[in-house]
């Protein structure tokens, strides 16, 4: 039943301008359409001394950041908290902004009253801390192998301190695929948006979003872009018109 509800809404999509669930506006081609005429999501500025174009409106819960934008080495949100979660590893990197880390809590905890225990990994990295984590990898795996799975410095959602890596003790809290096939790991995937999170990086995106599958990333965009992005089964890219309609 729950299968043939969500074909129903997906085919709806294509039959009428906007269809209202609830109070959230449910994607489709028209409605995309309006908002690649009259939003820009990346409100940008070319830099010099940047290879890319800088994001100018950071602090935008729906702000894109990827290889084609990125955000200035200066950049630090300024309402910075740590998540109040379970929480493994080091306890340097365990910060959001405050809606995200609220939201992630209230995630957590109802991940909790079903039976799902789950663990924040790393948040907020500063601009110089991605350097070095991006150019350790580069270093040990090659470039080509480091930029499928680690942002360069400036193009790390980390840096917005809206994204959280999460995991679960049945694979040792670590940062794997293998999260998409627990309990846990099926659960966040259907409910995240629910909360204002999505899986950033989904599986068989990878040419879109140039990451491979990481169901373990979670970012905040807010729980209306969360469900219409979750409803339409599309990536961020594909959402703000950022590839090509043909792929």
């Amino acid at each position: 039943m729950k299968k043939l509800l969500l074909l129903c809404l997906l085919l709806s999509f294509y039959v009428q301008p906007i269809h209202s669930l609830g109070n959230v506006f449910v994607v489709n081609k028209d409605y995309l359409r309006q908002l690649k005429e009259n939003i820009n999501p990346t409100q940008v500025d070319d830099v010099f001394g940047y290879d890319f174009p800088v994001i100018t409106n950071p602090d935008d819960v729906m702000i894109i950041v990827n290889k084609q934008v990125q955000l200035s080495a200066e950049y630090e949100p300024n309402d910075l908290v740590e998540v109040d979660v379970f929480k493994v590893g080091a306890t340097t990197n365990k910060q959001m902004r405050k809606v995200a880390a609220d939201a992630l809590k209230e995630l957590f905890e109802k991940a909790k009253r079903q039976g799902y225990t789950l663990a924040a990994i790393s948040g907020y990295r500063s601009y110089s801390t991605q350097n070095r984590i991006y150019h350790n990898y580069v270093a040990n795996h090659g470039q080509s192998s480091a930029d499928r799975f680690s942002a360069r410095p400036g193009h790390s959602e980390h840096q917005l301190g809206l994204a959280m890596d999460i995991s679960v003790a049945s694979i040792g809290y670590s940062l794997s695929e293998r999260l998409a096939e627990t309990p846990e790991g099926f659960w966040v995937r259907h409910n995240a948006h629910y909360f204002g999170f999505i899986i950033r990086y989904p599986q068989g995106k990878e040419p879109i979003t140039g990451y491979m599958y990481e169901p373990w990333h979670l970012r905040y965009v807010g729980v209306e872009l969360a469900t219409q992005i979750y409803l339409c089964d599309c990536t961020m890219e594909e959402y703000y018109f950022m590839v090509s309609e043909k792929q």
